[in-house]
């Protein structure tokens, strides 16, 4: 598009006058394109924008109408296993790359959790929350950007442990399964920062509340004299990690302390 005194730009597709997709406001002077991030099925279009200069004060819509019409790659043919710690999806024939959707089957968006690439014929997910059922399809991707979605498969995950892998490679996971003479021990903490204003003329304070908090998870497991060098590097390497235990928590954060105890080989 063309315009002058650009300073924020917002576009959008519409489909039967409903947005498909937006931008957004995006603070740009010099941007005048975009490459719409997602994929839109074949079909007739309409995409417009509007821009807003140093005053504040917004352009008209431009708009412009187009169709889309592809040629489809394969449809792939999907399959999916349960594991002890995930799922498998099994699937041949990619000829360019595809993309893995999943879903809580009970919920409506599905989003992207992976790129699979043509040497691929089966991708583990190590990243769903134990007790639910997921609802997984290939979106296979052409070099020219056409995509033909495969079966929909769906699947149960149950986890009977605890485990901690790092975000970047949730395959390489460990597994805490014991404590000491008890059950596996498991605390939880959430904080909300609130702030407390005094006012004239009033005996109790009013709470302001900020938006922001925290959630703290304590965990207390025995490790063998084996497993606890391996751990200690988890921990050192300062890794964005996912926490998921039986009861269905799953969890990305850090952790941030360990203190041990010496016990009898452990």
């Amino acid at each position: 598009w063309a315009s002058d005194s650009q300073r924020v730009f917002q576009l959008q597709v519409l489909q039967n006058d409903v947005a498909v997709y937006d931008t957004g406001q995006i603070a740009s002077m010099s941007d005048k394109s975009h490459k719409v991030k997602g994929f839109l099925a074949d079909g007739d279009y309409v995409v417009r924008v509007r821009t807003k200069n140093e005053y504040d004060i917004w352009s008209d819509w431009g708009e412009l109408s187009f169709s889309i019409q592809t040629t489809k790659p394969e449809t792939l043919q999907l399959q999916v296993y349960g594991m002890r710690y995930g799922t498998r999806l099994m699937f041949a024939g990619i000829s360019n790359y595809a993309l893995v959707y999943r879903k809580i089957t009970d919920e409506t968006e599905y989003v992207c959790i992976a790129k699979v690439a043509p040497e691929q014929t089966q991708y583990d997910d190590y990243t769903a929350a134990s007790g639910k059922r997921y609802s997984y399809f290939l979106r296979h991707v052409s070099p020219e950007e056409a995509f033909a979605d495969s079966n929909i498969v769906s699947q149960p995950v149950k986890l009977h442990h605890t485990q901690i892998a790092p975000a970047v490679d949730p395959k390489n996971m460990f597994v805490l399964k014991y404590n000491l003479n008890a059950p596996p021990d498991k605390k939880e903490s959430r904080n909300h920062q609130r702030q407390q204003m005094y006012f004239e003329g009033r005996k109790y304070p009013v709470e302001e509340y900020s938006g922001f908090g925290s959630h703290d998870l304590s965990c207390t497991f025995f490790l063998s004299e084996k497993e606890i060098d391996t751990f200690y590097t988890l921990f050192d390497n300062g890794d964005i990690v996912i926490y998921r235990d039986n009861r269905g928590r799953k969890l990305h954060g850090s952790m941030n302390n360990i203190t041990t105890s010496d016990t009898y080989r452990g």
